[in-house]
């Protein structure tokens, strides 16, 4: 694990794989050591968990962009979500079985306390992930080679929907878009002060994705 990296320093060199886990200093530090566990449990060779401290939540936005150098392939895990069942393998698996923009798991919402609340599980299309966010969701492992940095450009700045807008950048770049790996790899926290619910500012403009039908599914 490799706390706090320099982002901005472009001599920096990809590792294989980056998992990367933004914190927001002073603030849920034992969700966060919870979280570095659960990684360090299911990571591949030569992968690195990268933790960067954030000092307010428009950072936290706006840093997930400059991360994107940090690996070849990179996933986000949030600081009070936790990974499971091997979901880190097995995406890393998937996504290199063809050119995949992003490999992504089904997931469990939890509370706070651990409880699971529902499970996003089941066929997936390219339709109704241009219809919600958490169609592809969690874990969810990008391939950086689909993302062009000047596409990215247009969302500079803008904060609500800044994620799936770089998932689907990912997907329209790539030949076959994405890959679903049909196993629970994660806990979604819905935290009282998460993200989602607490964020505002600018949106991002509608893109369309470029690929339609059922979404494959990776036999694990």
């Amino acid at each position: 694990m490799i706390y706090n990296p320099n982002l901005l320093n472009p001599n920096f060199e990809k590792v294989p794989l980056a998992i990367v886990t933004f914190h927001i200093e002073g603030q849920r530090e034992a969700q966060l050591q919870q979280c570095i566990a659960s990684v360090a449990e299911d990571l591949p060779e030569g992968a690195v968990h990268y933790v960067i401290p954030v000092k307010g939540k428009p950072f936290y936005v706006h840093q997930r962009q400059d991360a994107l150098r940090l690996g070849d392939y990179v996933a986000f895990v949030d600081d009070d979500d936790t990974v499971m069942n091997k979901g880190i393998s097995l995406t890393y698996e998937a996504i290199k079985t063809g050119n995949y923009g992003v490999a992504f798991t089904d997931e469990n919402l939890v509370d706070e306390t651990g409880k699971v609340l529902s499970v996003e599980n089941g066929v997936r299309t390219y339709e109704n992930a241009q219809r919600t966010a958490s169609t592809i969701h969690h874990l969810a492992m990008l391939n950086t080679s689909y993302i062009n940095s000047s596409d990215l450009n247009v969302i500079r700045g803008r904060i609500i929907g800044s994620d799936w807008y770089i998932m689907k950048c990912a997907i329209n770049g790539s030949k076959d878009g994405a890959i679903h790996v049909p196993v629970v790899g994660y806990n979604w926290t819905q935290s009282s002060d998460s993200l989602g619910k607490t964020m505002t500012g600018l949106t991002v403009p509608e893109l369309a994705l470029n690929k339609t039908g059922a979404i494959p599914v990776y036999k694990v």
